[in-house]
């Protein structure tokens, strides 16, 4: 790990998000801007009236402004478990925020921090649905400054306009990568909440598909 930076919010519109991860699949290929798929591919939304609003969490010392946009985060030379996220951004009125922020940012798969450039980092827009897709591989744990941590992704949601959410994701047992028991990881893990957890939809292969859906202010 480097040196820490500190943050900034970004600001924009239109985008999305999706999410699944790999077994022990090794990706060594370059990054592309992936179409983003139309909504009539998403399942109906789930009915409701309210949803509680996604938990803060820390921000922590990694993050860097001034990400790339950009959805897929595998380039050239980072090698992992392939997963790939998807969800929507939501009132709690269960309405879809189009143009939403999301930025997010993660260790590797040695839990190493890239504080000098961009690897494993990227922001982009919810779409008019406020769907999101992101591409990407499951981090590791590692023994940070603060305390060990649990696989995780680092990400700001904000509305056009609105407030800026920081907060973090994390990883079910289910997803296998690196040898790691994240069960055992999450329990030891000083800012775990099992709120965060994505909910892990396929395995496919050696890749893992899996889903989180962000509720803002």
């Amino acid at each position: 790990m480097r040196n820490p930076t500190t943050r900034r919010g970004l600001f924009a519109a239109g985008a999305t998000l999706a999410v699944a991860g790999a077994g022990l699949a090794i990706a060594h290929r370059p990054a592309t801007e992936s179409t983003i798929e139309p909504a009539a591919h998403y399942a109906p939304l789930t009915p409701c009236t309210t949803k509680k609003i996604t938990p803060e969490q820390m921000e922590g010392p990694f993050y860097r402004p001034s990400s790339p946009q950009r959805i897929d985060l595998v380039e050239s030379g980072i090698s992992g478990a392939l997963l790939t996220l998807t969800g929507q951004v939501m009132t709690k009125d269960c309405r879809p925020v189009p143009g939403a922020l999301l930025d997010f940012w993660q260790a590797d798969r040695h839990g190493d921090y890239d504080n000098g450039g961009y690897r494993l980092r990227g922001h982009q827009f919810a779409d008019v649905d406020g769907c999101y897709r992101l591409q990407t591989i499951v981090p590791r744990s590692y023994d940070g400054t603060g305390g060990f941590r649990t696989p995780h992704i680092h990400l700001h949601v904000q509305r056009p306009g609105g407030k800026l959410l920081v907060t973090q994701l994390y990883f079910p047992g289910a997803i296998k990568a690196y040898g790691m028991d994240i069960d055992g990881t999450n329990k030891v893990d000083f800012l775990f909440d099992p709120e965060l957890l994505v909910q892990l939809k396929a395995v496919e292969g050696n890749s893992f598909r899996a889903c989180f859906d962000f509720v803002i202010e």
